[in-house]
């Protein structure tokens, strides 16, 4: 955070970042039927605790719901961990299945290298090998 005050590389590329977090939650907020179905922006994760990105997301989100930061369990287990048992409780029932049931996981298909194509030339592969 000192760096991004002192470096302009490194303030451009923080605020690129910030920039791309207010576009997903813009992006995202506009898909609901009506600005009184949000009740509350989450912020999780390593950078959600840092002051200068939160404190940005604030000023900047205030106008579409009260924005909070989700308590942390990040001294006892890693933040992946955590993230993978709040998705586990909420598709279980318990107390984040509003959250679960909003991003649809349990809709989702397929995998993450579905989309992916690597073209594959095994004449060639054969003749490099040789």
């Amino acid at each position: 955070v000192l760096l991004a005050e002192n470096n302009d590389q490194v303030k451009l590329a923080l605020n690129a970042y910030i920039s791309c977090l207010e576009k997903a939650i813009f992006g995202i907020s506009s898909s609901f039927s009506s600005k009184k179905k949000i009740m509350e922006i989450l912020l999780a994760g390593r950078s959600a605790n840092l002051d200068i990105i939160q404190n940005r997301i604030v000023r900047s989100l205030k106008d579409i719901a009260p924005v909070r930061l989700m308590k942390s369990y990040s001294k006892i287990a890693k933040r992946a961990a955590q993230g993978a048992s709040f998705i586990a409780n909420g598709i279980l029932g318990g107390t984040y299945k509003p959250i679960v049931d909003n991003l649809k996981i349990k809709e989702a298909s397929g995998s993450l290298l579905d989309n992916i194509y690597i073209p594959f030339d095994k004449d060639k592969l054969i003749s490099d090998l040789n």
